[in-house]
């Protein structure tokens, strides 16, 4: 299956960006999001605030990975309104 990298554009906290991401790693968000009851600009702010010097698109990339690694996202990415998911919950 071939994966093209796409530019999605965002507001981060308020701040405008582009990231740059394959289409295998962007859906596994959007999926986190929806599981999550919030935007994907949410979900990729927490990824923004969380991730240590690396750049933001890779940081998504490790955060699917690891899900599908672990089965479970990270503690830091919650809310409230959870739902059943896939994805499962922390």
């Amino acid at each position: 299956m071939k994966s093209l990298i796409r530019k999605h554009a965002i507001v981060i906290n308020g701040r405008k960006t582009s990231i740059s991401i394959e289409d295998a790693f962007w859906e596994p968000v959007k999926e986190v999001a929806t599981a999550r009851g919030t935007s994907v600009a949410k979900v990729i702010s927490m990824i923004d605030a969380h991730h240590q010097n690396t750049n933001l698109s890779s940081a998504i990339r490790v955060i699917v990975l690891e899900f599908y690694r672990d089965r479970k996202l990270p503690s830091w990415i919650s809310s409230s309104h959870r739902h059943s998911s896939p994805l499962g919950s922390s």
